[in-house]
C-alpha cells in the first residue's frame, strides 16, 4: 500500500529474522534514498533482478566494496549494493542473485508497524529493530 512519503508492505519468510518475522507490516521510507545515499547496516527494500519481486535485507556491502561472503569474494562495482538477509540460512540474497544497483533500491525500512505489540524503530546499524518500551 503506497502512502505518502512511503509505503507499507508485508514481510514474508524468514530471511530477516529475528529483526522482521513472516507476517510483520513495515514502513518503508521511499524518500530516504533521495537525497542520500544508503548506509551499511540499515534494512533496505529492493526489487529483486528478475523484476518480479521486491524484497526485504540489510545493506551489507557499498559500491566498490571487496567482500567476502561464505568463503566466496565479490568486487563491488560503482553502483553496486550487497544484500544478505539476517537469517543466512533462510535467505536467498545477493550470495545467490548478485549484487543489485542503485535503481533498484526503492527505500529503508523505518518502522514495524504491526504487530502492535512489537512496534519499533529502525537501528540503522543493529542487527535487530528496537522494541519500543
Amino acid at each position: 500500500m503506497r502512502l505518502p512519503g512511503g509505503r507499507l508492505m508485508r514481510v514474508s519468510g524468514r530471511s530477516m529474522q529475528p529483526a522482521l518475522k513472516a507476517g510483520d507490516l513495515i514502513f518503508v521510507d521511499t524518500r530516504a534514498l533521495v537525497k542520500r545515499l544508503p548506509k551499511r547496516g540499515e534494512v533496505i527494500a529492493a526489487q529483486l533482478p528478475s523484476g518480479n519481486r521486491w524484497i526485504i535485507k540489510r545493506l551489507a556491502g557499498l559500491p566498490k566494496d571487496c567482500l567476502t561472503v561464505d568463503g566466496k569474494s565479490f568486487q563491488l562495482k560503482e553502483d553496486d549494493y550487497f544484500l544478505l538477509g539476517d537469517s543466512s540460512i533462510e535467505s536467498t540474497d545477493s550470495r545467490s542473485f548478485g549484487p543489485v544497483g542503485r535503481k533498484a533500491l526503492l527505500g529503508v525500512v523505518t518502522q514495524r508497524v504491526w504487530p502492535f505489540s512489537r512496534i519499533a524503530t529502525e537501528c540503522s546499524a543493529g542487527p535487530a529493530l528496537s522494541e519500543n518500551s
